[in-house]
């Protein structure tokens, strides 16, 4: 719950739908200012209206006497019926940065219902434990329904024994279940709404299993809806909020959702310090506008998660896996080619060479890597071909000609059998094998630069593919590139990255050299 002192009153409330600021276009809007914070997305609303008291009223049971304009939205899009009265969105997802009152938001649509329409249904659970939801329920709503019902004659009753936890609204005969995300606790049950809060805490697996147990309590329920609502994952593929949330945007018939974040294609690299946060924060974090929360506070967040985590929860960003997103910009990654038909240029005297074979041995490459004079790293192929069996010929040739050359490999996996063959035939070539550790260094090295704009590449097909299917193996902390698909050819990249990373940390490196790209 967000730190917002809720009032026992029952005073008219002030609503954010006095200026219907957003109303009658909804949509994809990318240039919010810094003093009105808007969505980085919102499904198309209509006829919302005339359900409208029962948010409000739902609202002021829970003692909060002020909706915000990001609560408004929720109430917006789930409310939303099309031309014939039908819930124009049966699945929805509430994706709000923290502090920004979208719990709040859910629950008082969800008491709001349950108070105005007779005998409805609504299951809560947390996509986290049942244990921390009942307990959550009972510190945080039961005691203001309790209060708000005997200041205003309201006939409710809490149920708070363990496993049985509830309201029952009697006036109506409407109830909230509050169950443990299980399959068992949904079987032989009917809702109108399953509402699942902490929905960016589910696992792929947990996904599966809170789908397979809700969806069918809504079968004979017409107008049954199914909100998911939370901050997004470590993960993106197979997670319950992403998986909602992305449907939505994709147009996808009778998915909505609610998403105020920074746009999705951000990095860690425009994270990295407060003085970038601060801006991002003030631009898309609906809870600093209004008053929820401030940048002191964010700032002392921000200091203690840390920038991955932080972007996370407060700036509304799902992190990558290997089998999600590629881990390089696309835009990013485009800015940084040369002029186009700008060639590879020789590398100078002093650069680092770098051999890699694809994990299924149908493609091997060498790559070379150095700086220019402004800091910029520059990578390039030197060779990319099928098969291996041309590689160590290769290698031996190059280290003839430049024997202060660092060559790298990776010291696992299908290279070695190729390593094996260079050292049988020329002994004198010196290889520097890179450790694990080396190769995570190296991709990390080679995102860090591709995303703050320090890297110049010259459009070679095979590396730009790779660069742009390449996914994260790892977290955010220490990740090497990964394969989303078996068939993935990413061992341009990898060349690359290893032959920048072994060129950083070779002291004749440490010079840098001029290349004319235009």
């Amino acid at each position: 719950m967000v730190n917002e002192t809720p009032t026992d009153g029952a005073n008219a409330i002030e609503s954010a739908f006095l200026s219907d600021r957003h109303h009658p276009a909804y949509g994809s809007r990318s240039s919010p200012s810094p003093t009105d914070p808007g969505p980085g997305f919102l499904s198309h609303a209509h006829g919302y209206e005339g359900t409208r008291h029962e948010f409000e009223r739902g609202m002021q049971a829970l003692g909060f006497d002020v909706i915000h304009p990001q609560q408004a939205d929720v109430q917006r899009v789930i409310d939303s019926t099309g031309v014939e009265g039908r819930m124009l969105y049966r699945f929805v997802a509430v994706d709000e940065p923290r502090r920004s009152g979208k719990s709040e938001a859910t629950y008082g649509l969800a008491i709001g219902r349950c108070l105005e329409r007779r005998g409805y249904r609504v299951a809560l659970t947390f996509a986290t434990t049942g244990t921390k939801a009942a307990q959550r329920f009972k510190s945080d709503i039961f005691g203001r329904l309790e209060r708000w019902a005997e200041r205003t004659g309201t006939t409710l009753r809490t149920i708070k024994s363990n496993g049985l936890e509830g309201i029952h609204f009697e006036d109506t005969d409407s109830r909230i279940m509050i169950l443990p995300p299980k399959g068992d606790a949904f079987r032989s049950e009917a809702f109108d709404l399953a509402l699942v809060d902490e929905a960016g805490e589910a696992s792929a697996d947990g996904t599966a299993m809170l789908l397979q147990a809700i969806i069918p309590t809504m079968d004979t329920r017409p107008t049954a809806q199914l909100v998911v609502a939370g901050t997004p994952a470590t993960f993106r593929d197979g997670q319950l909020l992403w998986d909602v949330q992305r449907k939505a945007r994709d147009g996808k018939r009778r998915y909505g959702a609610v998403f105020y974040g920074v746009p999705v294609d951000l990095t860690l690299e425009d994270v990295e310090t407060w003085e970038q946060v601060a801006p991002l924060l003030q631009a898309y974090h609906p809870g600093v506008a209004c008053g929820l929360t401030d940048l002191e506070i964010m700032e002392e967040a921000y200091e203690a998660m840390g920038p991955a985590r932080f972007m996370r929860e407060y700036l509304g960003q799902f992190g990558l896996d290997a089998t999600s997103s590629g881990i390089i910009n696309p835009a990013k990654w485009e800015a940084c080619e040369a002029p186009a038909g700008t060639p590879l240029p020789t590398p100078p005297e002093h650069h680092a060479v770098a051999f890699a074979v694809s994990h299924d041995q149908a493609f091997s490459c060498m790559a070379a890597a150095w700086r220019g004079d402004d800091g910029r790293a520059i990578v390039g192929l030197l060779a990319y071909d099928p098969g291996q069996a041309w590689l160590p010929e290769r290698v031996n040739g190059y280290a003839d000609k430049h024997p202060r050359v660092p060559i790298g490999h990776d010291s696992k996996g299908t290279v070695q059998t190729e390593v094996e063959k260079v050292a049988q035939a020329r002994k004198r070539t010196v290889l520097h094998p890179q450790s694990w550790m080396n190769v995570q260094t190296a991709a990390a090295l080679l995102v860090r630069e591709v995303h703050r704009g320090m890297l110049v590449h010259f459009g070679q097909a095979a590396l730009t593919d790779a660069a742009l299917v390449a996914s994260r193996r790892g977290d955010q902390s220490a990740f090497a590139f990964g394969r989303p698909t078996p068939e993935a050819q990413i061992v341009a990249v990898e060349a690359a990255s290893m032959a920048l990373r072994l060129y950083d940390a070779t002291p004749k490196a440490a010079r840098r050299f001029s290349v004319v790209l235009d």
